[in-house]
């Protein structure tokens, strides 16, 4: 016989879960911290077992959760641990203290402290599944059974524990551009992105017949996947393509890394706000203004190639732009009734921010902006 003990709450905050129910496409991340949990688990039992090199049998199926609910108009799933009427042998507490310590792990990176000497190279990777299919607005928050409140993990903390463990990150990747290169043999092609990128995939056999015809006909793709980057945020490769299809009319080819609606629709969607939209706060917003913000944004982004980044209101009726890097973070607020731009960049890594202030009413001073703006997003600075 078996019987359930309450385990652990995973809260997920972000826009897509402010409805009332929990999105299919989520649902995975449970069995990602699942699995995360028990490879924690693992290295902590050969730590305590020196000289073992096998796992007890029937370790890892001892450790079963199951999703007992979502709390009813939130997403908010309740996780319970399934507990056999009596232990075989005395490594229950294991999965408990995987489950701690892997919250205040990422306590410990969100508050740029040492990491934990446990979390060695072989057990960070095992954060790759966990936190995939969050988005930069995103984060689940690891709270224990019946609690609210816990350690928030979400992209940013995902990206510094894998760069800590393998120097790489990975993330979801949607590209579209040009095959240059095809290799059936290698199962391989190579895909040209907008800005003259050339970024290596890896493609199912099955996927790969949707390639070779689009490099016959040199016709535009779509590539989904996993890609791969570097320290830098550049990406490296696609280590598995997930999808490749015909680019449908109007997509536009790309894959600078940042927020995927264009510029001008981001800036053209706070139109609707009006006055008192921040809990009685915040101004409504000049068409003129706006214009100003949009056309400087984007041609900023163009011109220097630079992601898109993603933007959101001030309080005071004006634009801020957003970069998310894996060593930065970077914002540029745009103030069109001063015509100035007071950019702040914050290391994640280090006691470090920059500012700068650009009177953008003075000439020359658009494209010091965006100098200033690629050389923080390009680790230069």
């Amino acid at each position: 016989m078996t019987h359930r003990s309450a385990f652990a709450t995973l809260v997920f905050r972000g826009k897509r879960f402010d409805g009332a129910a929990m999105p299919l496409e989520a649902l995975p991340e449970l069995a990602a911290y699942r699995d995360l949990l028990a490879a924690v688990a693992r290295e902590f039992f050969f730590a305590a077992n020196p000289g073992r090199v096998r796992l007890p049998k029937g370790f890892a199926d001892s450790f079963r959760l199951s999703l007992t609910r979502i709390e009813p108009g939130s997403a908010i799933p309740i996780v319970e641990r399934e507990l056999p009427a009596s232990q075989l042998f005395p490594v229950g507490d294991l999965f408990d203290t995987a489950r701690d310590e892997v919250a205040a792990a990422v306590e410990a990176v969100s508050a740029n402290a040492p990491l934990p000497s446990w979390l060695t190279p072989s057990v960070a990777v095992r954060f790759a599944s966990f936190g995939r299919t969050l988005k930069d607005d995103e984060a689940v928050v690891l709270a224990p059974a019946g609690e609210r409140v816990g350690a928030e993990y979400n992209r940013h903390v995902r990206r510094r524990i894998l760069l800590a463990g393998q120097g790489t990150y990975e993330e979801d990747v949607d590209l579209i551009g040009v095959v240059r290169e095809a290799d059936a043999d290698q199962d391989s092609f190579e895909i040209r992105l907008g800005d003259d990128r050339r970024v290596p995939v890896r493609v199912s056999p099955s996927l790969l017949s949707q390639v070779l015809r689009s490099f016959q006909r040199e016709s535009a793709i779509r590539v989904s996947g996993i890609g791969v980057y570097d320290p830098e945020g550049k990406l490296l490769r696609v280590s598995q393509a997930s999808d490749v299809s015909a680019a449908e009319e109007g997509d536009v080819a790309s894959g600078r890394p940042g927020c995927r609606i264009p510029v001008p629709v981001q800036v053209d969607s706070l139109k609707g706000l009006q006055d008192g939209w921040l809990d009685g706060e915040g101004v409504a917003f000049c068409a003129e203004a706006l214009a100003w913000s949009s056309k400087l944004l984007e041609s900023i982004t163009i011109g220097f190639e630079l992601a898109t980044p993603h933007i959101y209101p001030t309080p005071a009726g004006g634009v801020r732009a957003e970069w998310s890097r894996p060593h930065w973070e970077i914002s540029a607020e745009l103030d069109w009734s001063r015509k100035l731009s007071e950019v702040r960049a914050v290391r994640l890594d280090a006691d470090e921010m920059i500012e700068r202030t650009f009177a953008l009413s003075d000439p020359g001073q658009e494209v010091r902006l965006g100098s200033f703006l690629a050389t923080q997003m390009r680790g230069e600075a």
